[in-house]
């Protein structure tokens, strides 16, 4: 079955960004959000410029307010044992229902840091019109490395046998006679046992572990964009998420390693919302340190799109993950693909 092309799929997700970015960065709504988080600072500078030999004393409003209704908001949705409730529609779903509420439960307050997600998507909404959440399910893989020192011929059989486990490093030490009790019947010493006869390893193995689990994470406002068509309760024709990963945090998602050591180390976002919220420059201009390569960031665009990528006349909502800056968009492969 044909597929699009990548230059052309590349060619339609910087169009789509670009709009969406047009949308989210409008004037109005741009400058809304980043006055509301000076105010929030306390920084008023750009309609109330400070004069010489006046008062430098800075009034809080606009924090004092929101922080003032968060622990209000808070009880409202985390006061209870219990932050979202499934409804059964009749008596045969109230065993199901109660079964989803727990799980809903478990997965964001106890897997997640579901108090904090919750705070920032509420304190969000409140300074900056919009609060963003992402939920995904992601599948980790994890190492165990042990190391077992003078295991019997058996015992290492047994582990060199299971399928999960690799053996990466193995010393066989020679066998060795061990004399057994001698065995006297009728004044006749019985023969050795062969069995005293054994050799002993030392291995360390890793152990491979898939597993898939829920993750929740709130999104600054700045990060995330959708189409200037989207309407509210709507689904989204295209939206995105732009942040920055290490190279290591890329590789160990399931990236091909070679394709993300290629990419450009990321240069951070100098928006009037991105500085605003930034107040101990934790983004500061410019490039972050190359040195250290596994631990550099990468520009990385997570790009939620319904094209007609089988080419099949059916279009279908796709998540396409991007590395790069617009002018040079790479399209990310998983290492097995």
């Amino acid at each position: 079955m044909p597929k699009m092309r990548t230059d052309e799929l590349t060619a339609i997700l910087v169009a789509e960004k670009a709009d969406a970015l047009s949308a989210m960065q409008a004037d109005k709504l741009s400058t809304e959000r980043q006055r509301a988080m000076d105010y929030y600072n306390g920084d008023m500078s750009s309609d109330m410029k400070s004069e010489t030999d006046r008062s430098k004393a800075v009034s809080y409003d606009v924090s004092d307010t929101v922080e003032g209704l968060m622990p209000v908001m808070m009880e409202i949705f985390c006061g209870g044992d219990e932050v979202v409730k499934f409804t059964p529609v009749g008596p045969e779903d109230e065993a199901q229902a109660e079964q989803e509420s727990a799980y809903v439960n478990h997965e964001l307050m106890e897997k997640n840091p579901g108090f904090i997600i919750v705070y920032s998507f509420v304190k969000d909404a409140l300074l900056q019109k919009n609060g963003i959440v992402k939920v995904w399910w992601e599948v980790k893989e994890d190492e165990d490395r042990e190391t077992f020192m003078g295991l019997a011929d058996d015992v290492y059989a047994l582990i060199a046998a299971d399928e999960t486990v690799q053996i990466v490093e193995h010393t066989e030490h020679s066998p060795e006679y061990e004399m057994p009790p001698m065995a006297i019947e009728g004044g006749i010493e019985a023969p050795p046992d062969a069995t005293a006869y054994h050799s002993t390893h030392d291995i360390t193995t890793i152990r491979k572990r898939k597993y898939g689990c829920v993750k929740v994470e709130g999104v600054p406002p700045e990060e995330f964009g959708c189409s200037r068509v989207s309407k509210l309760g709507q689904p989204l024709s295209y939206s995105f998420h732009e942040t920055g990963k290490s190279q290591n945090e890329l590789i160990k998602s399931g990236f091909d390693p070679e394709q993300v050591k290629k990419l450009l180390t990321a240069t951070f976002s100098t928006s009037g919302e991105a500085t605003a919220r930034d107040t101990v420059d934790e983004r500061t201009t410019g490039t972050t340190n190359d040195i250290n390569k596994p631990n550099r960031l990468i520009s990385v665009t997570e790009h939620y799109a319904t094209l007609d990528y089988e080419e099949d006349g059916k279009a279908r909502l796709y998540r396409i993950t991007t590395g790069g800056d617009d002018s040079n968009l790479t399209v990310l492969r998983r290492k097995n693909d």
